[in-house]
């Protein structure tokens, strides 16, 4: 038996107390009203006994309310109450006989065709015993008038009984009817709620675990919908999203939103690139993709959002082009400083040699120098051209970083970038900290970025060089300095040729840096914010690593 049987169960041991409390309170009032000739002693005595009945089906229902056994005895007992009313309330001639249709309905609710058939059965003997009774005069009738004497022949008690039989069965087999197509209807409904639950939480788990991020929104761009992908990468919660408008979360104009409506109009998605500030001091490149949200009927609800996290991609692309372009720059270089390295050499050798051999004033000794110095810093030029165009063979070796540093930082302190305003310090994670590396390339690298943090600060400051470990393996050879530091399209473009931000030099050392430093798989980090300094990080990856000495 079922929830909700259980329910009806309930209900049918409130109604049966409902109704005989109506017949007792009816009674009374007949009887004290109408004053009437027959005594209304058995129809207190039978509501005493309905009382007592409801009193054991409530002690009875706790144990056996699951069992068909206990629901055919409540409906046995409601049929011979109904009876002992019939039987009281003339016989053939009570008005109450209807009372049985009711027991009849009430079983085909609980029990459906079967139970139904079993009480219409039971119901008939019982009113076939109360016309048996009345026809041989066994039982008194408590009739409510001698008025209503009549004589019960043959014919009459043999219609009573038909009439009956088939009011009966027919209220059981069309009650059952309905109530086992109810029921069906029922277990067919609760299984598609099923299905239709689990197929919505199937779909919900989907939504829900895919990593792009997905919005809907109303017509005005309001958020009705988000899921967990679209919370991770915006960093915002439900609470906080839900209810705004969406375009203007994203800090896009007014117009966003129709224009977008009428791009649509024509195609059925819309695709765009957005920066969004995901933290204070973080900031995510999102892909969008908008299409419209419709139901069955194809009728306008609203827009769909679905984005990613593009930022590692956006990264990834820069780098790309940014190799082409040194590829191609690098190229042209090799090119022109094979060209021009010849005949400069050529010049600076006869120019050199008519300064030895003739005699001058010294207004053309200085301009025979100013020519050896140019000559001098054009051929450094060259050099540092084919240092950066010509792909490098790397060497490695097991060599310890933090010695490399030191020896560079001593050679630092005697160059001439290095002004008595300067402090370099060291920072070092362990004392010793040996890798794989081109022993000469790195030094090269860890000499170009130090100068350069040193340049940063023509007016005095700290340049911070260190090695540390990296807890996910590897490590970093990193510069910090207090100088003017850089905007973000200059750290966009640093690493390019002749984007030297200094008015001496070639303009070619980051280009180098980073050359030398992706010929040993490894990246350059820059962190700069203008006129508060620079930090750079030489990241070289786990495997080139062999291991670390902590000194004592």
């Amino acid at each position: 038996m079922g929830p909700e049987i259980e329910r009806h169960l309930r209900w049918l041991m409130v109604l049966r107390l409902a109704t005989v409390s109506t017949l007792l309170l009816s009674v009374f009032i007949i009887d004290l009203v109408f004053t009437p000739t027959r005594s209304p002693v058995p129809f207190y005595s039978l509501a005493l006994f309905t009382f007592v009945l409801s009193l054991a089906y409530g002690v009875m229902f706790k144990m056996f309310r699951m069992s068909r056994i206990f629901l055919l005895l409540q409906l046995f007992g409601d049929a011979l109450v109904i009876t002992g009313v019939v039987h009281l309330t003339g016989g053939p001639e009570s008005p109450f006989s209807f009372l049985y249709i009711v027991a009849v309905l009430a079983a085909s609710v609980l029990l459906y065709r079967r139970g139904a058939f079993w009480i219409a059965g039971w119901c008939w003997l019982l009113y076939a015993a109360v016309m048996w009774i009345t026809y041989f005069d066994w039982l008194p009738l408590a009739r409510f008038s001698p008025a209503q004497e009549a004589g019960l022949n043959p014919s009459r008690l043999l219609y009573l009984l038909v009439v009956h039989f088939v009011g009966f069965f027919l209220a059981a087999f069309l009650a059952s009817y309905v109530s086992e197509n109810l029921r069906k209807t029922r277990e067919e409904l609760l299984k598609n709620q099923d299905q239709v639950s689990a197929l919505r939480t199937y779909h919900e788990n989907i939504i829900h675990s895919t990593t792009s991020g997905l919005v809907t929104t109303d017509v005005q761009g309001r958020v009705n919908f988000v899921n967990r992908g679209a919370m991770q990468i915006l960093d915002r919660s439900m609470e906080q999203l839900e209810g705004r408008i969406f375009p203007e979360f994203l800090q896009r104009e007014l117009t966003f939103l129709p224009d977008l409506l009428a791009r649509l109009e024509s195609v059925p998605r819309v695709r765009f690139d957005s920066w969004f500030q995901k933290g204070e001091d973080e900031r995510v490149f999102l892909g969008f993709t908008v299409s419209r949200l419709r139901d069955k009927a194809e009728n306008f609800l609203g827009f769909i959002f679905s984005f990613q996290d593009l930022t590692d991609r956006k990264a990834l692309e820069e780098e790309v082009q940014l190799r082409q372009r040194m590829a191609a720059i690098g190229g042209i270089a090799a090119g022109m400083a094979h060209e021009i390295r010849n005949p400069l050499a050529s010049i600076t050798g006869s120019v050199q040699l008519l300064k030895r051999e003739l005699p001058m004033e010294p207004t053309h000794q200085e301009l025979m120098q100013i020519i050896l110095t140019e000559s001098k810093r054009l051929d450094g030029i060259l050099r540092d051209f084919l240092s950066y165009a010509r792909p490098g063979r790397v060497d490695p070796e097991s060599v310890d970083v933090v010695v490399l540093v030191r020896e560079a930082v001593q050679l630092l302190k005697n160059s001439e970038e290095c002004h008595p305003g300067h402090r370099i310090r060291t920072r070092f994670q362990a004392e010793s900290i040996h890798a794989v590396l081109d022993t000469n390339r790195i030094r090269q690298v860890i000499w170009n970025l130090a100068r350069n943090g040193l340049k940063s600060m023509p007016a005095g400051g700290t340049l911070t060089i260190g090695v540390e470990e990296r807890p996910a393996g590897g490590l970093a050879i990193f510069f910090q300095d207090e100088g003017i530091g850089m905007t973000e399209k200059e750290i966009e473009n640093c690493f390019q040729p002749f984007r030297g931000g200094f008015s001496q030099g070639t303009g070619l050392g980051l280009s180098i840096v980073y050359r030398v430093v992706e010929e040993h798989e490894g990246k350059i980090q820059i962190e700069s914010e203008k006129n508060k300094g620079t930090r750079v990080e030489v990241l070289l990856p786990a495997e080139r690593k062999l291991f670390v000495t902590v000194g004592a």
